[in-house]
């Protein structure tokens, strides 16, 4: 489980990238106490997205309540790639390959 202080840093760690590529955000909450578990809720070119995050899985979901617009859509995508990337990374390890192979 993680505190909405947590989520915050989560956040703050990604939000740089997010104002980089100059995606318009006007509000964003926190919440770690939902049933379906914590999330971020980003309000996007006037949508209200939210990224529920299942550490279980290690997955986050994108959920709305009104359907928006497809410009959104596609800045909460690239939300959700960073936020993919800061909260599972994904470590790789190199390997030599012979050349018998």
């Amino acid at each position: 489980m993680v505190s909405n202080m947590e989520l915050e840093q989560i956040w703050s760690d990604i939000e740089p990238s997010i104002k980089k590529y100059k995606i318009s955000i006007s509000d964003i909450e926190y919440c770690n106490t939902c049933v379906f578990g914590p999330y971020i809720l980003a309000t996007i070119k006037k949508s209200q997205i939210f990224f529920l995050m299942d550490f279980t899985a290690k997955n986050i979901e994108i959920t709305h309540h009104v359907n928006p617009h497809i410009s959104a859509m596609e800045h909460a995508i690239f939300i959700r790639l960073l936020l993919m990337n800061r909260v599972f990374p994904i470590h790789t390890k190199a390997r030599k390959i012979s050349k018998s192979d």
